[in-house]
């Protein structure tokens, strides 16, 4: 992934909705690191400051889905087997991977590399942070 590729949305939690991100700042103030983002409002379209604390960050993973929208962390498909799948990152292995849910919780899968799966007969059904009736109270 090229430098161009470094996107980001966010999870806005005071006002409980997903939000674009503009730019990340990060002030230093008494030798305290402030992160801030300015994001896009999705109603009004003009920009606002979200502080550190008060928002997720999520990254593109440089991948489209098959109607050509973008793919970020936290994003929710469903599987040919009809199970919810996750896209999360992976420190250790340093990629993009896919969870699965199952018994409440989401689980590793073996081989979860999206650059595995055809992404391009996959679709994006939800983000995990607004969505979560797609897997909340389900065994699978």
């Amino acid at each position: 992934m090229d430098c161009d590729s470094y996107r980001f949305i966010a999870y806005d939690i005071k006002n409980d909705q997903m939000v674009k991100v503009w730019g990340i700042n990060y002030d230093d103030f008494d030798n305290k690191t402030i992160m801030s983002c300015i994001a896009v409002n999705p109603v009004t379209n003009g920009e606002y400051i979200i502080r550190k604390g008060d928002f997720i960050l999520y990254q593109y993973t440089g991948k489209d889905d098959k109607n050509g929208k973008e793919i970020y962390e936290g994003h929710l498909f469903l599987s040919d087997s009809k199970t919810i799948l996750k896209v999360t990152w992976n420190n250790v292995k340093s990629l993009y991977e896919f969870k699965w849910w199952y018994e409440g919780k989401w689980n590793y899968i073996f081989n979860g590399d999206i650059k595995t799966y055809d992404l391009h007969n996959m679709e994006i059904i939800g983000h995990e942070m607004t969505d979560k009736e797609l897997y909340k109270g389900k065994t699978r």
